[in-house]
């Protein structure tokens, strides 16, 4: 039977919007934090149309999760990086 360690001071964290064609946003874990996942939400939108998902949507470090959005985001669409983060 698999069991996982304790998780020590889960955190989440919001990065800063990015808005526009290939932008990137980065959300960064405190410090003495891993992040664990991570995600993205939609920090605005204006206009009828454009993208609602990044490009990117990976771990960009141990400690960072980035997104990036599309060559759609071209109408006030802006993303938002959210990385899970946990001590060990």
């Amino acid at each position: 039977l698999w069991k996982s360690g304790a998780l020590n001071g889960f955190t989440r964290v919001r990065g800063p919007n990015a808005c526009g064609v290939h932008a990137t946003s980065l959300a960064k874990c405190p410090s003495g934090k891993h992040v664990i996942s991570g995600g993205w939400v939609v920090g605005a939108w204006s206009g009828n149309e454009g993208q609602n998902a990044p490009d990117t949507n990976i771990p960009a470090d141990d400690s960072t999760w980035q997104i990036t959005t599309g060559g759609g985001m071209e109408n006030g669409q802006c993303l938002a990086a959210i990385a899970y983060c946990a001590g060990q």
